[in-house]
């Protein structure tokens, strides 16, 4: 009977273990910890194609079905779930390496609800755009405006619409008319400095609504 009992106990544990090791990974996956090397795959086994259009961000760039919505074969997708300016700093040779004609960038969000200052995440702002200019020097490049948010800073109650949109207007002082050409997205989808509630999907990411708002408003731009 002990013997049955010893084995019931290691055998709920391993179950145990099992569901706290399942858990663990997939929020690490969603969040972007495992995300990122994953999607690196994925892109690294892509055809290499030079000068195509490559949008660069993190979920909200990820989730955009981007040929479907703008009905453009020359776009691809690098968005990966849960990335920041650091990350696309660290990934953006991947991309100019293929001289792309135009880059769409949208970044700062997840810097900001991790408690990331507005300052930290332009400083990275400025070095993908000075990466791209010296790496890739014809490519356009089309910086977007962070879109609003409900969601709280890490470790605090405040929530990330005061730092969105100091980091906004920062990027627009970034428009030269010239290489960067800054896309104020935020006036459509804000709401008493959140996401309208029409355009979102939890009070962070979009809806298929958002998204095809969003398409209407950078297709002059491709």
């Amino acid at each position: 009977m002990k013997r049955i009992l010893i084995i019931l106990s290691i055998s709920l544990n391993i179950v145990l273990l099992s569901v706290f090791a399942y858990k663990i990974y997939n929020n690490w996956f969603e969040g972007g910890v495992l995300k990122l090397p994953f999607r690196t795959t994925v892109f690294s086994g892509a055809p290499k194609q030079e000068g195509l259009i490559y949008f660069l961000g993190d979920s909200h760039t990820e989730a955009f079905e981007l040929n479907e919505y703008l009905n453009n074969c020359a776009v691809r997708n690098r968005g990966v779930w849960g990335d920041n300016s650091a990350g696309v700093l660290s990934r953006i040779d991947s991309v100019t390496i293929l001289k792309p004609s135009k880059v769409f960038l949208m970044i700062g969000v997840n810097d900001i609800l991790s408690g990331l200052s507005v300052d930290e995440t332009f400083a990275n702002m400025i070095k993908i755009i000075q990466r791209i200019r010296r790496t890739s020097p014809s490519t356009a490049i089309y910086l977007q405006s962070v879109f609003p948010t409900n969601n709280k800073i890490l470790h605090s109650d405040s929530t990330g619409a005061t730092a969105v949109v100091r980091l906004n207007n920062m990027y627009k002082s970034l428009d030269d008319n010239s290489k960067v050409t800054f896309i104020n997205l935020y006036p459509a989808f804000a709401e008493n400095g959140g996401l309208k509630k029409e355009l979102n999907f939890d009070d962070l990411h979009l809806s298929g609504k958002g998204y095809f708002l969003w398409a209407s408003l950078i297709k002059e731009y491709l």
